[in-house]
């Protein structure tokens, strides 16, 4: 008979099938999730793309700000140096011989004025100073030598006639002819030390009286002053009045005299003798102070103190002290023979129509009598600029150069559209000059020119 069923492998289990069945969904399921596991994101390093990067600018970015911390440690003070000791004693009588001296015999070491503030002359073995009484003005003259430290003395005689207010004395440490220092006398017998830098007056030493100072009419005083570095003593007779310290003109420069008008009325006072010892800076402790090395340390023995009279041969003051004289000082007192020029610049009284500006641009001037050239034949010159004065040395060449020195004068200020600043600055700029009939041209240095005419 025939059976309709299928017919199956033999020994074929059906369990068999399920375990199969299991296994192939277990793998699927497995393979899955390794799937998943490998898409998630970060799980495999990502490929590095190598590029050429271009760096941006780094910010310049302003310094911190620092709130400043008080010290609690005590502030350092700014000291002046020590101050040194002065010389022990009558200095020109300590130090000996000097290193130079002018007796005044002629007029070789200085450059002689007559102008609106003062006049000055050596006649009679005296420089004389004439204040011609421009009230609360001083004016002074200079000598050549450029020195720093040292003493220097002279023997002043007190006006004949004066206010109690006039001052007259050395004018010492000036760098350029127009600043320095100014220590004298007033007529009263009051010594004062002020400092002037060319427009302010700093009062160093306030007037003060001393027992030292000899006063009245035609009394001599020798008055002295040491100049070390900073450090300055005041000498009257010998005796040391103060000491201090500024530093303003602590270097080189040049010494002479001033003269002071209290009013309108003038006075005379006259000098004889200024002597000069040059000194190494005196340091702290020192007594006596060291003469240069240049100069020979050996001295004559103590000078003897002679008698000065003034006109009636009465003895006055106390003397100046005498020295054997010497053919070489230090700095040499070299006799120069004052030139007379011969050229039509000279004699004649220039006004001034035209000067670069302050930009350099020509400027013609409204007033030119406000500004007056002379050339003096003693090879001086006298400058009226607006409201001040001024005063001071040229020299002429055949080529026609010329060199103006401004030695002195006043330094007012004249107001608005003034150019007496200029007038000046550009007058020590000249370099040639020319002349044609009444004009005259200085053409300055660095470019530009000056017209005058008479």
């Amino acid at each position: 008979m025939q059976n309709d069923q299928s017919e199956k492998p033999s020994g074929t289990n059906p369990l068999v099938w399920v375990l199969v069945a299991l296994v192939v969904l277990v793998l699927a399921l497995g393979a899955g999730i390794i799937f998943m596991i490998s898409s998630r994101p970060g799980s495999q390093p990502a490929p590095t793309i190598e590029t050429t990067a271009t760096s941006l600018p780094s910010a310049t970015l302003p310094p911190p700000t620092e709130t400043p911390v008080p010290s609690t440690e005590a502030p350092t003070a700014t000291s002046l140096p020590p101050t040194p000791t002065p010389i022990s004693g009558d200095p020109a009588v300590v130090l000996g011989r000097p290193s130079g001296l002018d007796t005044f015999d002629n007029a070789n070491n200085w450059t002689l004025f007559d102008n609106a503030c003062f006049k000055s002359e050596i006649t009679g073995g005296f420089y004389v100073m004439s204040a011609k009484g421009l009230p609360q003005v001083s004016c002074w003259e200079v000598s050549w030598p450029v020195i720093q430290n040292y003493y220097a003395e002279t023997l002043v005689q007190m006006p004949a006639v004066c206010q109690a207010e006039d001052r007259f004395g050395l004018f010492f440490r000036s760098p350029d002819n127009l600043s320095g220092y100014l220590y004298g006398l007033s007529c009263d017998g009051r010594y004062s030390m002020t400092a002037w830098d060319g427009q302010t007056t700093t009062v160093l030493v306030e007037p003060v009286a001393n027992a030292s100072i000899l006063t009245g009419s035609g009394q001599a005083n020798r008055l002295g002053v040491v100049a070390s570095g900073g450090t300055y003593a005041l000498y009257a007779n010998g005796a040391l009045l103060q000491v201090l310290q500024d530093y303003t003109y602590a270097e080189a420069g040049r010494l002479g005299y001033f003269v002071r008008a209290a009013t309108e009325t003038g006075f005379v006072v006259q000098y004889d003798s200024l002597a000069l010892w040059l000194l190494e800076p005196l340091v702290p402790g020192s007594t006596t102070g060291d003469l240069a090395s240049s100069i020979a340390t050996s001295v004559a023995s103590t000078p003897g103190l002679v008698g000065t009279t003034v006109p009636g041969g009465t003895p006055v003051g106390t003397a100046f002290p005498t020295f054997t004289p010497q053919t070489t000082f230090v700095p040499a007192f070299t006799p120069t023979p004052t030139p007379i020029y011969s050229s039509d610049a000279v004699g004649v009284a220039w006004a001034m129509y035209r000067l670069p500006g302050a930009d350099g641009n020509p400027v013609t001037v409204d007033d030119p009598d406000k500004y007056i050239l002379r050339l003096n034949p003693n090879a001086t010159l006298d400058v009226t600029s607006d409201c001040n004065t001024g005063y001071g040395v040229y020299s002429l060449a055949s080529d026609n150069r010329i060199t103006i020195d401004l030695t002195g004068g006043t330094t007012k200020d004249c107001g608005e559209g003034s150019y007496s600043d200029l007038f000046f600055e550009r007058l020590e700029r000249a370099s040639t000059y020319e002349v044609d009939g009444n004009e005259m041209s200085l053409f300055l240095q660095g470019g530009g020119s000056m017209e005058f005419s008479r």
